[in-house]
């Protein structure tokens, strides 16, 4: 793709996720993204077939920073030289991080398009799985970690990690200081981590 072209369709799917934080999915129409992006409606076409499509977009891109957060401080663990609990504890602080950027996107992504993300990853197979195998297999190996059992371990890492973040992200006041709780979250991944 030309970079007038991603050009383009960067300033659709940023207009996307404007009028879904001002209007909602519902009332949003291919018209009104055109409308707001300044393109018109055969450009739209061009790139877009409907507006799940643009939709669709926006929760791709979400999912690919979050997906490429997660790789980089999984990566971050398999040194056997780093602090886990420090190392999970940073990637639940850049999850959040990540959400808080533009909390109003992000509370309507849950709110508005949750059937249409799992609908897309159900039939197009995009999700993948959460990487607990990955953490299982750093639980065996890092020196600092001291579990009975890897896997279970692991699921309930990315279940915690995941919720906390997402619950902060979407569910929390927004006026609720993210510390307190981050503090706990590390004292409950030592726990887990069993680091001594």
């Amino acid at each position: 793709m030309q970079q007038r072209s991603r050009d383009t369709v960067d300033i659709l799917v940023t207009a996307a996720g404007r009028l879904l934080v001002d209007k909602g999915y519902g009332a949003t129409t291919t018209a009104d993204v055109a409308r707001v992006a300044g393109v018109s409606i055969g450009s739209l076409y061009q790139y877009f077939e409907d507006k799940d499509a643009i939709f669709s977009e926006l929760l791709r891109r979400h999912r690919d920073e979050v997906h490429a957060l997660v790789e980089v401080h999984l990566r971050a663990f398999a040194d056997p030289c780093c602090d886990p609990v420090a190392e999970m504890d940073a990637l639940l602080r850049a999850l959040v991080a990540l959400h808080r950027r533009d909390p109003a996107l992000m509370r309507v992504l849950k709110r508005e398009l949750g059937d249409l993300h799992e609908d897309a990853a159900n039939r197009h197979g995009q999700l993948p799985e959460p990487p607990v195998a990955v953490i299982e297999q750093l639980l065996v190996t890092h020196p600092a970690t001291h579990v009975d059992d890897p896997r279970a371990t692991a699921e309930l890492l990315v279940v915690i990690v995941s919720h906390v973040a997402e619950w902060l992200a979407h569910d929390a006041s927004p006026d609720l200081d993210p510390e307190p709780v981050l503090g706990l979250m590390r004292q409950v991944i030592a726990g887990l981590l069993g680091c001594r």
